[in-house]
């Protein structure tokens, strides 16, 4: 199956995804304790696999977490890249996370 349509419907909505939920503060307090919370017991490198723009990627690696992101679409990639500098952002789909 081919994620094309899916990616490229993605794509064209990317700005309008990222303006509405492209930031952490969109999220529940409680999700980003929980997800801070097992990314702080994590050894190693973490990889978020579909980070769209980049938002929880973002949020951990502002926390000093060694992380990642992949998404398979490059509007989202761009905006992560852009938003979220000095941060490592991967274009591809979740099959190019394990040549990481």
């Amino acid at each position: 199956m081919s994620i094309s349509p899916v990616r490229d419907a993605d794509a064209a909505r990317a700005v309008e995804y990222a303006s509405l939920f492209g930031g952490i503060e969109h999220t529940a307090v409680s999700d980003r304790e929980t997800v801070l919370a097992w990314a702080e017991a994590v050894s190693g490198l973490i990889v978020d696999v579909g980070c769209g723009p980049g938002q929880c990627t973002g949020y951990l690696a502002g926390h000093h977490a060694d992380i990642e992101g992949v998404d398979p679409v490059p509007e989202f990639i761009e905006i992560a890249r852009t938003t979220y500098p000095g941060v490592a952002y991967w274009p591809g789909p979740a099959i190019s996370a394990s040549a990481m």
